[in-house]
């Protein structure tokens, strides 16, 4: 797995400084230490043989429904892939906060993940799988994109959830096929 030192900001990344790891936490390519919630990755890949690709990522428009108790459910098409309500996960350790720098922790937070696309880690932020960078990228914007609208709804009345259950796998199978992640991928990298 590739992940980031913690001294380079992650829009300032060149190749070079990537780390190159294994799911045991030894450092295979590169120079330098990983940063310290690595084991919130590995512990994951660990316990996913389908995900080859995990997002830690603390979106503004998310970070309400990890600090307010309200659950974060698939109130538009872009939530349909998400489990309703978004699994929260809030057994840390406490030596560290909130900061997932324990392989035993992080693999309580793969079990709340299960088989789903995303867990929410209360008061810190969410964690978006998918097979691909580019799945796990898209799917993190998906999930952004309906925390935005629910959190907006809210103001209006009340925000439920879009569909029946059935109607919701069907827009999760057109939302997550390769076609509409190319899409919405080259949307983000306006490429």
């Amino acid at each position: 797995m590739v992940v980031l030192p913690p001294a380079v900001p992650p829009g300032r990344v060149e190749r070079d400084d990537l780390l190159q790891m294994d799911v045991e936490g030894r450092i295979v390519r590169g120079d330098g230490r990983p940063h310290d919630e690595h084991p919130l990755h590995r512990r994951i890949y660990a316990a996913r043989d389908d995900v080859g690709a995990v997002v830690h990522h603390h979106a503004p428009a998310v970070l309400p429904f990890v600090t307010a108790g309200e659950p974060l459910r698939p109130v538009s098409r872009l939530g349909a892939p998400f489990a309703d309500p978004v699994p929260v996960f809030e057994a840390f350790d406490d030596e560290d906060g909130h900061l997932v720098t324990a392989d035993a922790e992080a693999d309580r937070i793969a079990t709340e993940l299960g088989d789903g696309l995303a867990v929410l880690l209360a008061g810190n932020g969410a964690v978006v799988v998918g097979e691909t960078v580019r799945e796990a990228t898209v799917f993190s914007w998906y999930m952004t994109a309906n925390a935005e609208t629910q959190y907006r709804a809210t103001h209006l009345g009340n925000a439920e959830a879009v569909g029946d259950e059935a109607s919701r796998a069907a827009t999760a199978e057109t939302l997550t096929n390769a076609i509409a992640v190319d899409r919405v991928w080259s949307y983000l990298t306006g490429g």
